[in-house]
């Protein structure tokens, strides 16, 4: 149910990407935030360059037992969800714009 969620980005640019400390921050022009925690790889960025998801819209947000994925036109966010890609108890928090946050642990 938490997966639906994220369902809310479809359609959604990303304003700002921006690495916080530990984790990188995907800001969203409605103001919905993305923390991703774990270990994520970065597909059709050059040199995966997490820089190059500003201005990108969602197209889709996948998820299963492995990975939640956030695909752009030509670019996709992997976030690992198995026990090694955890760097802390959290995977992602995402943070709705009215103020709603679920977490994924």
């Amino acid at each position: 149910m938490a997966d639906l969620a994220l369902r809310r980005l479809v359609g959604q640019r990303v304003s700002v990407v921006e690495r916080v400390h530990d984790y990188v921050q995907l800001r969203f022009s409605n103001g919905d935030l993305l923390n991703v925690y774990n270990d994520f790889s970065l597909s059709g960025a050059t040199g995966g360059d997490l820089a190059t998801l500003a201005n990108c819209v969602v197209e889709d947000v996948q998820a299963d037992d492995r990975f939640l994925t956030f695909v752009f036109s030509e670019k996709s966010l992997q976030v690992g969800l198995v026990d090694a890609a955890y760097r802390g108890p959290e995977a992602i928090e995402y943070i709705a714009a009215d103020g709603g946050r679920i977490v994924w642990s």
